[in-house]
């Protein structure tokens, strides 16, 4: 039976991502990147709730965590997949290689989050829902904040973060995020 999925706090995935932690070998630290909404409220201090954790791992580290997150998913009452590759399955972003820095470590575990700019470019992709623009939103503010002061300037180190099939669109959507939070 597939456990309904509930959205919760950062403080609420802490404690899952301490279980997941101790259930792993203690003998070898797993680095996990997490992107999406993870990321968004346990790096970058958005103030909303997610239902999952979608991650960038490499095969290896793949093959003991994803099992072992699985297996606590019942304690918790989450669904199996509830820490996911789902978003690079699909194609849908360019993995990141960089972090920006580390939003959970114990001695089996490390979570880390992509920079900002890989961030938006992400968001600029998914452009799903509120929750999106909100998220691309405050990276946006947070690019600027380190200098980035045209759209012009944001695109041109956002856009090569983007995969080819989807820069048209997220090209229009940063377009439309500018003018959402600089009017028009």
């Amino acid at each position: 039976m597939k456990a309904a999925k509930r959205k919760r706090s950062a403080a609420e995935w802490l404690v899952i991502l301490k279980r997941l932690a101790d259930v792993l070998p203690q003998d070898h630290q797993q680095h996990v990147t997490v992107i999406g909404g993870a990321a968004m409220i346990l790096g970058y201090g958005a103030l909303r709730m997610t239902d999952d954790v979608d991650a960038v791992m490499s095969p290896a580290v793949a093959s003991t965590v994803l099992p072992a997150a699985a297996a606590i998913a019942p304690e918790f009452q989450l669904d199996p997949q509830w820490l996911n590759q789902q978003a690079v399955e699909a194609l849908l972003i360019v993995p990141p290689k960089l972090v920006d820095k580390t939003v959970f470590a114990t001695p089996s575990l490390v979570l880390e989050t992509p920079p900002a700019v890989h961030m938006l470019a992400m968001k600029l992709v998914a452009n799903r829902s509120h929750k999106d623009w909100d998220d691309a939103a405050l990276l946006l503010k947070r690019m600027e904040r380190s200098g980035l002061s045209t759209e012009d300037d944001v695109w041109t180190f956002v856009g090569g973060f983007v995969p080819v099939a989807k820069r048209v669109a997220a090209r229009y959507n940063l377009s439309d995020l500018w003018e959402r939070v600089h009017g028009p």
